[in-house]
């Protein structure tokens, strides 16, 4: 097997934005050797520089938005995946990092809004379905109706693997007992 040479591609990549500045391509194949050597800060530069150049590709603002979330900025990432969103709603895995973002930084009803979306968009995908389950669970002070909802999602998400896949158990079992101990407090 032939060993590739990052630090050469890097500078090859350099060197066509020599010769072309205005292909956005050259930004990204250059961000993507630059996060794999791990400049984050130089990655996201370029990343910039190519979804400033065309503004209309959705995969370019969400590659923007994975960089900065491989960063911890959270915030830039999540306007960032807003606006890969805007420009292909349909993409269910630009709605769930946007989703995942606005989760982390606590939005959790703009989140489930997004998640709802992805399991709207892939009813068949399990990982949707968790992930809906999942927020819900993470809701401060879910309401009964909340966790109803997430039982659902976390039930269809089991059926969907067909009660094989751990992590979406787990959930589900999570679902469960917050639902039973909500259900076993005494009433006023």
């Amino acid at each position: 097997a032939q060993k590739g040479d990052l630090a050469g591609a890097i500078v090859e990549f350099r060197t066509a934005l020599t010769y072309d500045p205005d292909d956005a391509m050259s930004y990204v194949n250059l961000a993507q050797a630059l996060m794999r050597q791990g400049n984050r800060a130089e990655a996201i530069e370029n990343m910039r520089a190519a979804a400033a150049l065309r503004p209309d590709i959705a995969e370019l603002h969400y590659q923007l938005g994975a960089a900065l979330a491989a960063d911890g900025r959270l915030n830039e990432a999540m306007q960032s995946f807003g606006m890969a969103a805007q420009i292909a709603p349909q993409n269910p895995v630009i709605r769930n990092e946007l989703a995942a973002a606005l989760a982390a930084l606590g939005q959790f009803n703009d989140a489930l809004t997004q998640f709802r979306a992805v399991t709207q968009i892939t009813p068949n995908n399990p990982r949707g379905w968790n992930s809906l389950a999942q927020c819900i669970l993470d809701l401060p002070t879910a309401t009964p109706d909340q966790l109803r909802e997430a039982l659902a999602a976390a039930t269809r998400a089991s059926e969907l693997t067909q009660n094989k896949d751990a992590a979406i158990l787990q959930t589900r079992a999570a679902v469960e007992a917050r639902l039973a101990t909500l259900n076993s407090r005494p009433g006023p």
